[in-house]
């Protein structure tokens, strides 16, 4: 694996074959903690994590993804347009404030930069009422703090 730059990545509009990929590490990483988003507790003990993952896509992503006017983009390497490195879902300004509902990185490509690319690139259609944060993780406010000097 080579050591991209943020410079390196390109953004896209996530495509209907890696819908999958979104939704499936969306679901995983509710169970991880240092990305779980506040205030999801861990798997209630005995119950299957399949289950636990179904639950969750049913009743948090799947209503955020199919929302009008939510979108997902996407960061992969120029000479890999294939590969995902990371995600962001988004809904634009519009009747509400820019929404930042979730992103996600893969571990290979953490702490370089890929987040704060899609996360610059969706807070630039922000308007004068600014973000709105759907799901919050202490990683994601961070970004977001960072970002917007608070």
């Amino acid at each position: 694996m080579t050591d991209p730059t943020p410079a390196a990545y390109a953004l896209r509009a996530v495509r209907p074959d890696e819908m999958a990929l979104v939704r499936d590490s969306w679901a995983r990483s509710y169970g991880d903690p240092p990305t779980r988003p506040r205030p999801v507790q861990r798997p209630p003990r005995g119950l299957a994590k399949w289950l636990w993952y179904r639950a969750i896509r049913r009743g948090i992503i799947t209503p955020v993804m199919d929302e009008d006017g939510a979108s997902v983009i996407v960061a992969v390497l120029p000479d890999v347009p294939d590969e995902v490195l990371g995600w962001l879902c988004y809904a634009p300004p519009g009747a509400h404030p820019l929404q930042l509902h979730y992103a996600y990185v893969k571990p290979d490509y953490r702490r370089r930069g890929v987040a704060r690319q899609l996360m610059g690139a969706a807070l630039a259609c922000a308007d004068e009422r600014g973000p709105v944060v759907s799901h919050h993780t202490r990683d994601g406010d961070a970004l977001v703090g960072s970002i917007l000097g608070s």
